[in-house]
């Protein structure tokens, strides 16, 4: 009886191991777009790479962050950011969806906030995640 409540409490722990990791993964995705909309905020003013392909090519993939499908707290995010570049022109623009309506910047950075917030109070309520390994004996 004893190791069958052990293995529930193992499985128990690995699964909000498994929370946390993507509750991570979904800041660090976060957090780059927010960085990539401020630093190219004002890339309306920035001119193009005078014809050079390579390197407009190189700028779109540095600064443009694929679409990503998030479920937090009930709610479905839909956020990406794309980056082209003209000859002439530089384009940036974000696009912010929270249950197919759209949003702003403002609440993509709320949003970066409620899963800090979860995040903390799962590792403080509970066992600390970066000793998981240790407490399962691995």
């Amino acid at each position: 009886m004893k190791k069958k409540i052990r293995e529930m409490e193992i499985n128990r722990l690995r699964s909000e191991a498994d929370r946390c990791a993507e509750l991570r993964a979904y800041i660090t995705h976060l957090n780059s777009v927010i960085g990539t909309a401020e630093y190219c905020k004002n890339s309306y003013f920035w001119g193009g790479c005078n014809g050079n392909q390579t390197q407009r090519d190189s700028r779109a993939r540095n600064y443009a962050a694929p679409a990503e499908l998030l479920d937090f707290g009930g709610d479905e995010w839909e956020i990406d950011y794309n980056f082209t570049q003209s000859r002439q022109n530089t384009y940036a623009s974000g696009h912010y969806y929270r249950n197919d309506n759209k949003t702003t910047l403002t609440a993509v950075r709320n949003l970066v906030i409620a899963i800090n917030s979860v995040l903390e109070s799962e590792t403080t309520d509970n066992v600390d995640t970066k000793n998981l390994p240790i407490i399962m004996g691995l």
